[in-house]
């Protein structure tokens, strides 16, 4: 195969991998109506069938982007493309909804071994000066899927059945893996040592676990109960403890130190905030549509279209600009433009009015791209190559924690308030707040 097609294949094979990560993200959105009736389980439950799959994600995603340095990518890839679909026919056939949750858990393991393969996997295909174009092209297949989430599992859901969402995904990992065996790829990579942070595992996980039950749980047991403080109390020294043993390790986990460069640091925090606000729009614009606005599943994900379907062909341009403009520039622009969109979207909620609402969903999609490749490039431009593995887990680590606590802090929010216009109120407020702090933050560091 020609090297130049070869390259094409295998950057379009890691975005289509990590667009079905992306489809079980959004997909599930429209679902939980059904799942809730069909399962006969309450709607909190039906958020975990969403969080048990982020919550592990997050959690796990920067470990995996650890191995991918010790053990090497396409190994970690291969893996994570297996469990990600055995977990999938699990989905598939639950009947319960203790089993779904507990299924989700493990396809959120598979993705997090999935995800910082693919992305490491993707900047090493072309040469340096072409990194941003690949990565916009890489973020724009993976949005490709994104756009299609709603759309699927508002079509399954309402024509055949929520379970084809989990079953499409066994085909189409299996074209992935066949598609890298037969370009191949090389990592120039070389282990650097083959200790692993078992201390920073179990702080980091059980930490991460315990703040998003605190978050999702607080409503239903009293955000002053004793239960809530307690949890948030150990979702704290967890934390906390995770750090200080990071900063003793010599052969850390995650390098707390990286965190000390500002533009590394904002450039997390605003994937953070891009997925944050992905997951409310998905998951609560899809239930206010349908319960607010009186939409079956299949017109809801056809009604949230607008704001998908300008990711894709966005990000490929917010990638190439990123070869041309300062990159955190551009993320800024992007941050402050998504969280007017949110505030939009609340006075839209408040009208009750769809037509009000599309505008603001467009500009919305198109604007929400530039907090897809410019930061990531931002991040990247930090570190050294041998590094670039553990670098692509953290973000995505950040990228996975926005989406589980964008899911439990609308949650709260929702039971709090009983408005979805406050949901997004308070979801543009976190993101203004964060758009904030880039000014300070973005001093020094490498151009990115």
């Amino acid at each position: 195969m020609h090297d130049n097609l070869r390259n094409w294949v295998l950057l379009i094979s890691m975005g289509a991998a990590v667009g079905l990560i992306a489809l079980n993200e959004t997909a599930v959105g429209l679902t939980l109506p059904t799942i809730s009736h069909e399962l006969a389980i309450s709607a909190t439950a039906t958020h975990w069938v969403v969080n048990a799959y982020l919550l592990v994600l997050a959690a796990f995603i920067a470990v995996f982007g650890k191995l991918g340095d010790l053990v090497g990518l396409k190994p970690l890839y291969f893996g994570g493309v297996v469990v990600f679909g055995l977990s999938s026919v699990a989905c598939a056939l639950a009947d319960s909804g203790t089993v779904l949750i507990a299924a989700r858990a493990v396809q959120g393991l598979g993705a997090a071994a999935l995800y910082p393969a693919s992305l490491a996997m993707s900047t090493m295909i072309f040469p340096p000066e072409r990194e941003g174009w690949a990565l916009g092209v890489f973020s724009g297949v993976g949005a490709g899927f994104l756009v299609l989430g709603p759309l699927v599992g508002g079509f399954f859901t309402e024509v055949v059945s929520w379970r084809w969402i989990f079953w499409i995904n066994v085909p189409l990992a299996i074209v992935t893996i066949v598609l890298v065996l037969i370009c191949g790829f090389t990592s120039p990579r070389e282990a650097r040592s083959r200790r692993f942070d078992i201390v920073g595992l179990i702080t980091l996980v059980t930490g991460l676990a315990a703040l998003v039950v605190g978050l999702m749980e607080g409503a239903a047991w009293g955000w002053g109960s004793l239960k809530t403080l307690s949890v948030f109390a150990v979702a704290a020294v967890l934390l906390i403890a995770f750090c200080f043993a990071e900063l003793r390790q010599a052969a850390p986990l995650i390098r707390v130190a990286l965190f000390a460069d500002g533009v590394f640091s904002f450039a997390n925090l605003a994937v953070f905030i891009g997925m944050f606000q992905r997951m409310v729009l998905a998951v609560f614009g899809a239930l206010y549509l349908q319960h607010t606005l009186g939409m079956n599943p299949l017109v809801a994900g056809l009604a949230l279209l607008p704001a998908m379907v300008p990711i894709p062909i966005a990000a490929i341009y917010a990638g190439q600009l990123s070869d041309r403009m300062p990159s955190l520039r551009l993320t800024m622009i992007g941050l402050a433009l998504i969280g007017v969109g949110f505030l939009w979207f609340a006075g839209a909620m408040v009208m009750e009015s769809y037509v009000v609402l599309v505008p603001a969903l467009v500009i919305w999609g198109v604007f929400m791209a530039l907090t897809l490749a410019p930061p990531r490039k931002a991040a990247m431009a930090q570190v050294e190559d041998d590094m670039r593995g553990e670098a692509s887990g953290i973000l995505l680590g950040a990228q996975l924690l926005g989406a589980t606590v964008g899911v439990a802090f609308a949650s709260a929010v929702l039971s709090i308030t009983d408005s979805y216009a406050a949901v997004f109120v308070a979801s543009a407020a976190v993101t203004l707040a964060i758009l904030a702090l880039g000014p300070l933050m973005a001093r020094g560091g490498r151009p990115g």
